[in-house]
Protein backbone atom coordinates (compact mmCIF):
# COMPACT_ATOMS: atom_id res chain seq x y z
CA UNK A 1 0.00 0.00 0.00
CA UNK A 2 1.33 3.42 -0.94
CA UNK A 3 2.31 5.80 1.80
CA UNK A 4 0.58 9.15 1.73
CA UNK A 5 2.97 11.86 0.63
CA UNK A 6 3.23 14.86 2.95
CA UNK A 7 2.84 18.35 1.42
CA UNK A 8 5.79 18.84 -0.90
CA UNK A 9 8.10 21.72 0.01
CA UNK A 10 10.90 22.02 -2.60
CA UNK A 11 12.85 24.34 -0.27
CA UNK A 12 13.15 21.53 2.32
CA UNK A 13 16.82 20.96 3.12
CA UNK A 14 16.50 17.17 2.72
CA UNK A 15 16.14 17.73 -1.04
CA UNK A 16 19.31 19.85 -1.34
CA UNK A 17 21.27 16.97 -2.90
CA UNK A 18 18.67 16.58 -5.65
CA UNK A 19 18.46 20.17 -6.90
CA UNK A 20 17.83 20.36 -10.64
CA UNK A 21 16.79 16.70 -11.16
CA UNK A 22 13.70 14.50 -10.97
CA UNK A 23 13.06 12.25 -7.96
CA UNK A 24 10.60 9.46 -7.21
CA UNK A 25 9.09 9.71 -3.72
CA UNK A 26 7.48 7.06 -1.52
CA UNK A 27 6.23 9.04 1.44
CA UNK A 28 9.03 11.52 2.06
CA UNK A 29 11.79 9.13 0.95
CA UNK A 30 13.61 9.42 -2.36
CA UNK A 31 13.59 5.97 -4.00
CA UNK A 32 14.78 6.99 -7.46
CA UNK A 33 16.35 9.89 -9.30
CA UNK A 34 17.24 10.91 -12.83
CA UNK A 35 17.67 13.65 -15.38
CA UNK A 36 14.14 13.03 -16.65
CA UNK A 37 10.79 11.98 -15.20
CA UNK A 38 11.00 8.62 -16.99
CA UNK A 39 14.53 7.94 -15.71
CA UNK A 40 13.56 8.61 -12.09
CA UNK A 41 10.54 6.31 -12.47
CA UNK A 42 12.69 3.56 -13.99
CA UNK A 43 15.24 3.61 -11.16
CA UNK A 44 12.46 3.63 -8.56
CA UNK A 45 10.98 0.48 -10.10
CA UNK A 46 14.26 -1.38 -9.52
CA UNK A 47 13.91 -1.11 -5.71
CA UNK A 48 10.18 -0.56 -5.16
CA UNK A 49 8.57 -2.54 -7.97
CA UNK A 50 5.18 -2.96 -6.26
CA UNK A 51 4.78 0.62 -5.04
CA UNK A 52 3.76 3.56 -7.17
CA UNK A 53 5.98 6.60 -6.45
CA UNK A 54 5.16 10.28 -6.76
CA UNK A 55 7.44 11.95 -9.31
CA UNK A 56 8.70 15.47 -8.57
CA UNK A 57 11.17 17.82 -10.13
CA UNK A 58 13.36 19.41 -7.43
CA UNK A 59 13.94 22.99 -8.57
CA UNK A 60 17.35 24.57 -8.08
CA UNK A 61 15.87 27.12 -5.72
CA UNK A 62 17.90 30.31 -5.49
CA UNK A 63 18.19 32.22 -2.23
CA UNK A 64 15.40 34.76 -2.44
CA UNK A 65 16.87 38.20 -2.86
CA UNK A 66 14.30 40.14 -0.85
CA UNK A 67 14.40 43.91 -1.47
CA UNK A 68 15.13 46.16 1.50
CA UNK A 69 11.61 47.61 1.55
CA UNK A 70 10.28 44.08 2.22
CA UNK A 71 11.74 44.24 5.74
CA UNK A 72 10.16 47.64 6.33
CA UNK A 73 6.80 46.11 5.47
CA UNK A 74 7.63 43.06 7.60
CA UNK A 75 8.27 45.27 10.65
CA UNK A 76 4.74 46.68 10.44
CA UNK A 77 2.99 43.31 10.79
CA UNK A 78 1.35 42.69 14.16
CA UNK A 79 0.71 39.57 16.21
CA UNK A 80 -3.04 39.69 15.66
CA UNK A 81 -2.85 39.62 11.85
CA UNK A 82 -1.05 37.74 9.09
CA UNK A 83 0.41 39.14 5.89
CA UNK A 84 1.65 37.16 2.91
CA UNK A 85 3.47 38.11 -0.26
CA UNK A 86 1.80 36.04 -3.00
CA UNK A 87 1.75 35.32 -6.70
CA UNK A 88 3.89 36.92 -9.35
CA UNK A 89 6.38 38.62 -7.04
CA UNK A 90 7.34 35.31 -5.40
CA UNK A 91 7.48 33.60 -8.79
CA UNK A 92 9.75 36.29 -10.21
CA UNK A 93 12.05 36.24 -7.18
CA UNK A 94 12.45 32.50 -7.64
CA UNK A 95 13.53 33.18 -11.22
CA UNK A 96 15.80 36.05 -10.19
CA UNK A 97 13.67 38.58 -12.09
CA UNK A 98 13.40 42.15 -10.68
CA UNK A 99 10.00 42.76 -9.10
CA UNK A 100 7.95 45.95 -9.32
CA UNK A 101 4.40 44.70 -8.69
CA UNK A 102 3.67 43.23 -5.27
CA UNK A 103 0.52 41.42 -4.14
CA UNK A 104 -0.15 40.98 -0.43
CA UNK A 105 -2.88 38.94 1.25
CA UNK A 106 -3.91 40.28 4.67
CA UNK A 107 -5.95 38.67 7.45
CA UNK A 108 -6.55 41.88 9.40
CA UNK A 109 -7.77 45.33 8.35
CA UNK A 110 -6.58 45.70 4.76
CA UNK A 111 -7.08 49.47 4.41
CA UNK A 112 -5.42 50.24 7.74
CA UNK A 113 -2.43 48.05 6.95
CA UNK A 114 -2.01 49.63 3.49
CA UNK A 115 -2.10 53.13 5.01
CA UNK A 116 0.68 52.17 7.43
CA UNK A 117 2.77 50.85 4.55
CA UNK A 118 2.23 54.02 2.52
CA UNK A 119 3.30 56.19 5.47
CA UNK A 120 6.39 54.07 6.19
CA UNK A 121 7.54 54.06 2.57
CA UNK A 122 6.50 57.67 1.87
CA UNK A 123 4.12 56.44 -0.81
CA UNK A 124 0.58 57.13 -1.94
CA UNK A 125 -2.38 55.11 -0.61
CA UNK A 126 -5.52 54.34 -2.64
CA UNK A 127 -8.67 52.43 -1.78
CA UNK A 128 -9.07 50.58 -5.09
CA UNK A 129 -12.29 48.73 -4.31
CA UNK A 130 -14.19 49.32 -1.09
CA UNK A 131 -16.69 46.51 -1.68
CA UNK A 132 -13.98 43.85 -2.11
CA UNK A 133 -11.58 45.51 0.34
CA UNK A 134 -8.68 46.15 -2.07
CA UNK A 135 -6.02 48.79 -1.42
CA UNK A 136 -3.00 49.97 -3.38
CA UNK A 137 0.22 51.70 -2.37
CA UNK A 138 2.51 53.29 -4.95
CA UNK A 139 6.01 54.18 -3.83
CA UNK A 140 9.49 54.63 -5.25
CA UNK A 141 12.54 52.67 -4.16
CA UNK A 142 15.96 53.59 -5.55
CA UNK A 143 14.15 55.70 -8.11
CA UNK A 144 12.06 52.77 -9.42
CA UNK A 145 8.25 52.81 -9.21
CA UNK A 146 6.76 50.01 -7.11
CA UNK A 147 3.07 49.09 -6.94
CA UNK A 148 1.81 47.08 -3.95
CA UNK A 149 -1.76 45.75 -3.84
CA UNK A 150 -3.38 44.52 -0.62
CA UNK A 151 -6.41 42.21 -0.49
CA UNK A 152 -8.21 40.21 2.18
CA UNK A 153 -7.51 36.52 2.60
CA UNK A 154 -9.95 34.35 0.63
CA UNK A 155 -10.74 31.27 2.71
CA UNK A 156 -9.73 30.14 6.16
CA UNK A 157 -6.03 29.67 5.40
CA UNK A 158 -3.44 30.93 2.96
CA UNK A 159 -3.43 27.47 1.36
CA UNK A 160 -7.16 27.79 0.61
CA UNK A 161 -6.55 31.24 -0.83
CA UNK A 162 -3.78 29.99 -3.14
CA UNK A 163 -5.92 27.12 -4.42
CA UNK A 164 -8.43 29.64 -5.81
CA UNK A 165 -5.84 31.29 -8.07
CA UNK A 166 -5.21 30.75 -11.78
CA UNK A 167 -1.95 28.83 -12.27
CA UNK A 168 0.22 26.97 -9.82
CA UNK A 169 3.28 29.14 -10.56
CA UNK A 170 1.20 32.09 -9.32
CA UNK A 171 0.00 30.21 -6.22
CA UNK A 172 3.16 30.51 -4.15
CA UNK A 173 3.40 32.65 -1.01
CA UNK A 174 5.78 33.92 1.64
CA UNK A 175 4.74 34.63 5.20
CA UNK A 176 6.13 38.09 6.00
CA UNK A 177 7.11 36.90 9.46
CA UNK A 178 8.85 33.76 8.15
CA UNK A 179 10.08 34.64 4.65
CA UNK A 180 12.51 31.72 4.46
CA UNK A 181 9.63 29.22 4.19
CA UNK A 182 7.93 28.79 0.84
CA UNK A 183 4.17 28.19 1.06
CA UNK A 184 3.54 26.13 -2.06
CA UNK A 185 0.64 23.69 -1.65
CA UNK A 186 0.20 23.16 -5.42
CA UNK A 187 3.91 22.66 -6.24
CA UNK A 188 4.14 25.86 -8.25
CA UNK A 189 7.91 26.18 -7.73
CA UNK A 190 8.40 22.67 -9.06
CA UNK A 191 6.28 23.47 -12.12
CA UNK A 192 8.12 26.75 -12.65
CA UNK A 193 11.53 25.12 -12.85
CA UNK A 194 10.16 22.13 -14.77
CA UNK A 195 8.83 24.72 -17.26
CA UNK A 196 5.22 23.56 -17.02
CA UNK A 197 2.03 25.61 -16.78
CA UNK A 198 -0.64 23.89 -14.63
CA UNK A 199 -4.07 25.11 -13.50
CA UNK A 200 -4.69 25.52 -9.80
CA UNK A 201 -8.04 23.80 -10.25
CA UNK A 202 -9.86 22.16 -13.18
CA UNK A 203 -12.46 24.96 -13.21
CA UNK A 204 -9.97 27.87 -13.10
CA UNK A 205 -10.52 28.88 -16.75
CA UNK A 206 -14.24 28.06 -16.74
CA UNK A 207 -14.67 30.53 -13.86
CA UNK A 208 -12.67 33.25 -15.61
CA UNK A 209 -12.08 32.85 -19.39
CA UNK A 210 -9.73 35.83 -19.41
CA UNK A 211 -7.21 33.43 -17.90
CA UNK A 212 -6.93 31.97 -21.42
CA UNK A 213 -5.03 35.07 -22.55
CA UNK A 214 -2.97 35.02 -19.37
CA UNK A 215 -2.07 31.35 -19.86
CA UNK A 216 -0.75 31.95 -23.37
CA UNK A 217 1.20 35.08 -22.39
CA UNK A 218 2.75 33.55 -19.26
CA UNK A 219 3.72 30.39 -21.14
CA UNK A 220 5.64 32.54 -23.64
CA UNK A 221 7.15 34.91 -21.08
CA UNK A 222 8.54 32.12 -18.90
CA UNK A 223 8.99 29.52 -21.67
CA UNK A 224 6.52 27.09 -20.11
CA UNK A 225 4.82 24.12 -21.69
CA UNK A 226 1.03 24.37 -21.70
CA UNK A 227 -0.06 21.16 -20.01
CA UNK A 228 -2.83 19.03 -21.60
CA UNK A 229 -5.48 20.13 -19.09
CA UNK A 230 -4.74 23.81 -19.82
CA UNK A 231 -4.96 23.23 -23.59
CA UNK A 232 -8.23 21.36 -23.20
CA UNK A 233 -9.75 24.12 -21.05
CA UNK A 234 -8.64 26.80 -23.54
CA UNK A 235 -10.34 24.96 -26.40
CA UNK A 236 -13.49 24.35 -24.35
CA UNK A 237 -14.00 27.87 -23.04
CA UNK A 238 -12.34 30.21 -25.59
CA UNK A 239 -15.68 31.21 -27.14
CA UNK A 240 -16.67 32.77 -23.79
CA UNK A 241 -14.12 35.53 -24.40
CA UNK A 242 -16.47 37.12 -26.93
CA UNK A 243 -19.31 37.34 -24.39
CA UNK A 244 -17.29 38.21 -21.29
CA UNK A 245 -18.57 41.54 -19.92
CA UNK A 246 -15.15 42.54 -18.57
CA UNK A 247 -13.96 44.23 -21.75
CA UNK A 248 -11.43 46.36 -19.86
CA UNK A 249 -9.79 43.23 -18.41
CA UNK A 250 -9.66 41.60 -21.86
CA UNK A 251 -8.05 44.78 -23.22
CA UNK A 252 -5.47 44.91 -20.44
CA UNK A 253 -4.55 41.23 -20.84
CA UNK A 254 -4.35 41.52 -24.63
CA UNK A 255 -2.16 44.62 -24.53
CA UNK A 256 0.27 42.85 -22.19
CA UNK A 257 1.20 40.63 -25.13
CA UNK A 258 2.79 43.66 -26.75
CA UNK A 259 5.26 43.92 -23.85
CA UNK A 260 6.76 40.51 -24.63
CA UNK A 261 10.29 40.56 -26.12
CA UNK A 262 8.77 39.51 -29.45
CA UNK A 263 5.11 39.36 -30.47
CA UNK A 264 5.39 36.94 -33.41
CA UNK A 265 5.21 33.72 -31.29
CA UNK A 266 2.28 35.18 -29.36
CA UNK A 267 0.36 35.84 -32.55
CA UNK A 268 1.11 32.33 -33.82
CA UNK A 269 -0.19 30.79 -30.59
CA UNK A 270 -3.28 33.01 -30.50
CA UNK A 271 -3.92 32.06 -34.12
CA UNK A 272 -3.37 28.36 -33.38
CA UNK A 273 -6.16 28.42 -30.80
CA UNK A 274 -8.39 30.65 -32.98
CA UNK A 275 -8.46 33.38 -30.36
CA UNK A 276 -7.47 36.06 -32.89
CA UNK A 277 -10.75 35.41 -34.73
CA UNK A 278 -12.73 35.55 -31.48
CA UNK A 279 -11.28 38.92 -30.46
CA UNK A 280 -11.41 40.37 -34.00
CA UNK A 281 -14.30 38.56 -35.75
CA UNK A 282 -14.27 40.93 -38.75
CA UNK A 283 -10.56 40.38 -39.52
CA UNK A 284 -9.52 37.98 -42.26
CA UNK A 285 -7.20 35.40 -40.72
CA UNK A 286 -6.96 33.04 -43.69
CA UNK A 287 -3.54 31.38 -44.26
CA UNK A 288 -2.24 34.08 -46.59
CA UNK A 289 -3.38 36.98 -44.37
CA UNK A 290 -1.94 35.26 -41.29
CA UNK A 291 1.38 34.73 -43.07
CA UNK A 292 1.53 38.44 -43.95
CA UNK A 293 0.69 39.40 -40.37
CA UNK A 294 3.44 37.11 -39.10
CA UNK A 295 5.96 38.82 -41.41
CA UNK A 296 4.81 42.27 -40.30
CA UNK A 297 5.03 41.44 -36.60
CA UNK A 298 8.52 40.03 -37.15
CA UNK A 299 9.54 43.19 -39.00
CA UNK A 300 8.09 45.46 -36.30
CA UNK A 301 9.93 43.55 -33.58
CA UNK A 302 13.17 43.94 -35.52
CA UNK A 303 12.65 47.71 -35.68
CA UNK A 304 11.79 48.03 -31.99
CA UNK A 305 14.87 46.01 -31.04
CA UNK A 306 16.98 48.75 -32.63
CA UNK A 307 16.51 50.83 -29.47
CA UNK A 308 19.01 48.40 -27.90
CA UNK A 309 20.44 46.50 -30.86
CA UNK A 310 22.84 43.60 -30.85
CA UNK A 311 25.83 43.54 -33.17
CA UNK A 312 24.32 40.56 -34.96
CA UNK A 313 21.10 42.46 -35.68
CA UNK A 314 22.69 45.57 -37.19
CA UNK A 315 24.99 43.45 -39.36
CA UNK A 316 22.00 42.12 -41.30
CA UNK A 317 21.58 43.90 -44.63
CA UNK A 318 18.12 45.51 -44.42
CA UNK A 319 18.22 46.07 -40.66
CA UNK A 320 21.70 47.55 -40.91
CA UNK A 321 20.50 50.02 -43.55
CA UNK A 322 17.52 51.01 -41.40
CA UNK A 323 19.67 51.35 -38.28
CA UNK A 324 22.10 53.67 -40.09
CA UNK A 325 19.20 56.00 -40.95
CA UNK A 326 17.42 55.84 -37.57
CA UNK A 327 20.43 55.86 -35.22
CA UNK A 328 20.77 59.68 -34.85
CA UNK A 329 17.07 59.97 -33.96
CA UNK A 330 16.43 56.86 -31.83
CA UNK A 331 16.31 58.75 -28.52
CA UNK A 332 13.60 61.11 -29.81
CA UNK A 333 11.69 58.26 -31.45
CA UNK A 334 11.76 56.11 -28.31
CA UNK A 335 10.53 58.99 -26.13
CA UNK A 336 7.55 59.57 -28.42
CA UNK A 337 6.64 55.91 -28.94
CA UNK A 338 6.86 55.11 -25.20
CA UNK A 339 5.04 58.19 -23.87
CA UNK A 340 1.84 57.08 -22.03
CA UNK A 341 -1.46 57.82 -23.76
CA UNK A 342 -4.09 56.09 -21.61
CA UNK A 343 -3.56 53.85 -18.58
CA UNK A 344 0.14 53.55 -19.45
CA UNK A 345 -0.62 52.31 -22.98
CA UNK A 346 1.57 54.02 -25.57
CA UNK A 347 1.94 54.52 -29.33
CA UNK A 348 4.24 51.48 -29.53
CA UNK A 349 1.36 49.31 -28.26
CA UNK A 350 -0.94 50.81 -30.89
CA UNK A 351 1.52 49.89 -33.66
CA UNK A 352 0.73 46.26 -32.89
CA UNK A 353 -2.98 46.84 -32.42
CA UNK A 354 -3.22 48.64 -35.78
CA UNK A 355 -2.46 45.35 -37.56
CA UNK A 356 -5.68 43.84 -36.17
CA UNK A 357 -8.05 46.59 -37.23
CA UNK A 358 -8.88 48.83 -40.20
CA UNK A 359 -10.46 52.20 -40.83
CA UNK A 360 -13.77 50.43 -41.59
CA UNK A 361 -13.72 48.45 -38.33
CA UNK A 362 -11.91 50.92 -36.09
CA UNK A 363 -15.02 52.26 -34.36
CA UNK A 364 -16.17 48.73 -33.47
CA UNK A 365 -12.75 47.72 -32.16
CA UNK A 366 -12.41 50.90 -30.11
CA UNK A 367 -15.72 50.11 -28.39
CA UNK A 368 -14.89 46.41 -27.96
CA UNK A 369 -11.55 47.10 -26.29
CA UNK A 370 -12.70 50.24 -24.46
CA UNK A 371 -9.92 52.39 -25.92
CA UNK A 372 -9.83 56.14 -25.32
CA UNK A 373 -10.56 58.99 -27.73
CA UNK A 374 -6.84 59.77 -27.83
CA UNK A 375 -6.07 56.19 -28.85
CA UNK A 376 -8.80 56.29 -31.48
CA UNK A 377 -7.25 59.45 -32.97
CA UNK A 378 -3.78 57.91 -33.12
CA UNK A 379 -5.02 54.65 -34.64
CA UNK A 380 -6.94 56.61 -37.28
CA UNK A 381 -3.77 58.53 -38.15
CA UNK A 382 -1.73 55.31 -38.29
CA UNK A 383 -4.17 53.60 -40.63
CA UNK A 384 -4.84 56.52 -42.97
CA UNK A 385 -1.40 58.12 -43.41
CA UNK A 386 1.04 55.36 -44.40
CA UNK A 387 1.22 56.37 -48.07
CA UNK A 388 2.24 59.93 -47.15
CA UNK A 389 5.83 58.79 -46.42
CA UNK A 390 6.43 57.59 -49.98
CA UNK A 391 5.14 60.92 -51.38
CA UNK A 392 8.00 62.97 -49.87
CA UNK A 393 10.55 64.36 -52.37
CA UNK A 394 14.17 63.59 -51.57
CA UNK A 395 15.59 66.79 -53.10
CA UNK A 396 15.16 69.94 -51.01
CA UNK A 397 12.80 72.50 -52.55
CA UNK A 398 9.86 74.69 -51.51
CA UNK A 399 7.57 71.88 -52.72
CA UNK A 400 9.38 69.42 -50.45
CA UNK A 401 8.95 71.81 -47.51
CA UNK A 402 5.21 71.87 -48.17
CA UNK A 403 5.07 68.05 -48.39
CA UNK A 404 6.84 67.71 -45.04
CA UNK A 405 4.59 70.31 -43.43
CA UNK A 406 1.48 68.49 -44.69
CA UNK A 407 2.85 65.13 -43.53
CA UNK A 408 3.24 66.35 -39.95
CA UNK A 409 -0.04 68.25 -39.98
CA UNK A 410 -1.86 65.08 -41.08
CA UNK A 411 -0.09 62.63 -38.77
CA UNK A 412 0.42 64.42 -35.44
CA UNK A 413 0.54 63.17 -32.70
CA UNK A 414 1.30 59.83 -34.39
CA UNK A 415 3.98 60.96 -36.86
CA UNK A 416 6.76 58.67 -35.60
CA UNK A 417 4.27 55.83 -35.33
CA UNK A 418 3.31 56.34 -38.99
CA UNK A 419 7.01 56.30 -39.91
CA UNK A 420 7.64 53.09 -37.97
CA UNK A 421 4.57 51.40 -39.43
CA UNK A 422 5.58 52.44 -42.95
CA UNK A 423 9.12 51.09 -42.43
CA UNK A 424 7.60 47.88 -40.99
CA UNK A 425 5.53 47.34 -44.13
CA UNK A 426 8.52 48.05 -46.35
CA UNK A 427 10.74 45.65 -44.39
CA UNK A 428 8.11 42.88 -44.52
CA UNK A 429 7.66 43.33 -48.27
CA UNK A 430 11.42 43.40 -48.88
CA UNK A 431 12.22 40.40 -46.68
CA UNK A 432 12.66 38.13 -49.71
CA UNK A 433 14.83 39.16 -52.65
CA UNK A 434 15.23 42.76 -51.42
CA UNK A 435 15.61 45.55 -53.96
CA UNK A 436 18.37 47.66 -52.45
CA UNK A 437 17.71 50.77 -54.54
CA UNK A 438 14.03 50.83 -53.49
CA UNK A 439 14.97 50.39 -49.82
CA UNK A 440 17.55 53.19 -50.02
CA UNK A 441 15.10 55.56 -51.71
CA UNK A 442 12.37 54.89 -49.11
CA UNK A 443 14.75 55.24 -46.16
CA UNK A 444 16.06 58.54 -47.50
CA UNK A 445 12.51 59.91 -47.38
CA UNK A 446 12.33 58.77 -43.75
CA UNK A 447 15.68 60.42 -43.00
CA UNK A 448 14.47 63.71 -44.46
CA UNK A 449 11.31 63.62 -42.30
CA UNK A 450 13.30 62.84 -39.14
CA UNK A 451 15.95 65.46 -39.84
CA UNK A 452 13.28 68.15 -40.22
CA UNK A 453 11.68 67.11 -36.91
CA UNK A 454 14.97 67.37 -35.03
CA UNK A 455 16.69 70.27 -36.81
CA UNK A 456 14.02 72.36 -38.59
CA UNK A 457 10.88 71.99 -36.50
CA UNK A 458 10.18 75.73 -36.11
CA UNK A 459 10.82 76.42 -39.80
CA UNK A 460 8.89 73.67 -41.60
CA UNK A 461 6.56 71.98 -39.12
CA UNK A 462 5.38 74.90 -36.97
CA UNK A 463 6.43 78.03 -38.91
CA UNK A 464 5.37 81.29 -37.24
CA UNK A 465 2.06 82.78 -38.34
CA UNK A 466 2.53 86.03 -40.26
CA UNK A 467 -0.96 87.14 -39.17
CA UNK A 468 -3.55 85.86 -36.70
CA UNK A 469 -7.29 85.40 -37.07
CA UNK A 470 -8.21 88.75 -35.52
CA UNK A 471 -6.05 90.73 -37.91
CA UNK A 472 -7.31 88.69 -40.85
CA UNK A 473 -10.95 89.41 -39.99
CA UNK A 474 -10.26 93.09 -39.40
CA UNK A 475 -8.48 93.54 -42.72
CA UNK A 476 -10.81 91.44 -44.87
CA UNK A 477 -14.19 91.76 -43.15
CA UNK A 478 -14.44 87.99 -42.62
CA UNK A 479 -16.78 86.77 -39.88
CA UNK A 480 -15.70 84.16 -37.30
CA UNK A 481 -16.01 80.64 -38.67
CA UNK A 482 -14.19 77.80 -40.45
CA UNK A 483 -13.27 80.07 -43.38
CA UNK A 484 -10.86 82.00 -41.15
CA UNK A 485 -8.92 78.84 -40.36
CA UNK A 486 -8.87 77.78 -44.01
CA UNK A 487 -7.43 81.13 -45.11
CA UNK A 488 -4.77 81.09 -42.37
CA UNK A 489 -3.73 77.58 -43.42
CA UNK A 490 -3.49 78.65 -47.06
CA UNK A 491 -1.31 81.60 -46.03
CA UNK A 492 0.97 79.29 -44.07
CA UNK A 493 1.40 76.94 -47.04
CA UNK A 494 2.13 79.87 -49.36
CA UNK A 495 4.69 81.01 -46.80
CA UNK A 496 6.44 77.59 -46.97
CA UNK A 497 6.48 77.81 -50.78
CA UNK A 498 8.20 81.18 -50.53
CA UNK A 499 5.31 83.10 -52.10
CA UNK A 500 4.80 85.42 -49.12
CA UNK A 501 7.25 86.69 -46.50
CA UNK A 502 5.56 89.50 -44.55
CA UNK A 503 2.36 90.58 -42.86
CA UNK A 504 1.43 92.73 -45.87
CA UNK A 505 2.05 89.83 -48.24
CA UNK A 506 -0.22 87.65 -46.07
CA UNK A 507 -3.08 90.17 -46.09
CA UNK A 508 -2.77 90.76 -49.86
CA UNK A 509 -2.78 86.99 -50.39
CA UNK A 510 -5.89 86.58 -48.22
CA UNK A 511 -7.74 89.29 -50.18
CA UNK A 512 -6.73 87.55 -53.41
CA UNK A 513 -8.08 84.23 -52.15
CA UNK A 514 -11.39 85.80 -51.15
CA UNK A 515 -11.89 87.21 -54.65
Amino acid sequence: MNQKNPPFDPSDEKFSAYRGIWVALIGDKVVGQGASEAEAKRFAALSRRREKPVLQFIPPLPILNLPDYFFKIQALTTNDSKAYLVGGAVRDMLKGVPIHDLDFVITGNVQSFARKIANALEGAYYCVNKEFDVARVIFYWDGVKQVADFVALQGETIEEDLQQRDFTINAIALDLKEPTYLIDPLHGATHLFAKQLHLCAPFAIANDPIRILRAIRISLKYELQLMPQVISEIQTHKANLSTDPSKERIRDEFFKFFQLPTFKPAFLLLHHFGIDKILFPHHDFDPQASKQLTQQFHALNQLLHLFQPTENEVNRLQIGMIYTILKPYLVEIQEVLHAPISDERCIQDLLYFAHFTSLENLKTDIETFRLSNAEQLILKKLLSSLLLVSQIDVEESPQQHLQIYRFYQNTQPAAFGVLYLAITNMLAQQSYQPKISEIQSFLEKCRVLLDVWVNHYDEWIEPPFLIDGRLLMRKTGLKPGPKVGEILESIREAQLLGKINSEKDAIDYAILLLK
